[in-house]
């Protein structure tokens, strides 16, 4: 019947969207009654359907808002999971909600590095204080930062540009004394961090005032660049589904 068809083209398509990308760990359609319909998964071999209807980001997404978790620590290492509405003349006919993994956002900033010894890095925070990702993540990825004022007020807005006296401070991650520049991703609501070691950076600074400044701003947006760009690629692929 047609109910059948629809539910089995979901099942195929979720099939192949997990199987096409890696991020993806698992991936459900789930009706308006907040039953799982279509699922499929990398991490469980269950085919048991489950009920949303309770969780909080499935309620968000029937009122037609896309919707980030913050970030849990599982077996799989650090993941959010999306909600997304699956909209058809204006009415939301499901929701779509996936598990994603972070370890290529990981990859990512922990490519980054900043000066001629390589010493300065990136931090990303949830907006919970989880730290996302850095060189410093295995050490520090259990602690919370929700207390850290810096991070507090950039998740009230405030840009930090590495200019002031401010932007110099013992960094809690790593535990030395930086520059360090700040600002919020405002796709996420993550907060992003550039710190560099006074170490390094001074003894650069001395000679190359404007070139050190311009490679802290330069590192920054770089990083802005990137946290937009693998938000915007989840919200997009997973409206793929819907279409």
């Amino acid at each position: 019947n047609l109910l059948s068809t629809k539910v089995a083209w979901q099942q195929t398509y979720t099939e192949k969207f997990i199987n096409d990308n890696k991020a993806l760990l698992e991936v459900s359609f789930v009706n308006l009654q907040g039953k799982e319909i279509a699922k499929s998964s990398k991490i469980s071999t269950s085919t048991s359907f489950l009920y949303f209807s309770e969780l909080p980001l499935f309620k968000k997404a029937l009122l037609g808002e896309i919707v980030i978790s913050d970030v849990q620590t599982t077996l799989q290492g650090q993941i959010v999971t999306i909600a997304v509405p699956s909209i058809l003349n204006g009415k939301v006919m499901n929701v779509v909600i996936a598990d994603v993994s972070l370890s290529p956002l990981i990859t990512s900033l922990e490519k980054i590095r900043l000066g001629k010894g390589q010493t300065g890095y990136v931090l990303l925070f949830d907006k919970q204080g989880t730290l996302i990702g850095s060189k410093n993540t295995k050490n520090n990825v259990h602690l919370n930062f929700t207390s850290w004022d810096r991070f507090i007020q950039v998740l009230q807005g405030k840009s930090f540009d590495a200019l002031d006296e401010e932007d110099r401070y013992t960094s809690p991650v790593s535990t030395v004394p930086v520059i360090g520049s700040a600002k919020q991703n405002k796709d996420t609501g993550w907060a992003i961090f550039v710190e560099w070691p006074t170490i390094e950076a001074d003894i650069i600074t001395e000679n190359l005032k404007n070139s050190t400044l311009i490679v802290i701003l330069l590192s920054i947006i770089i990083v802005v660049i990137i946290a937009s760009f693998f938000a915007n690629f989840l919200v997009r692929s997973i409206k793929l589904l819907q279409e």
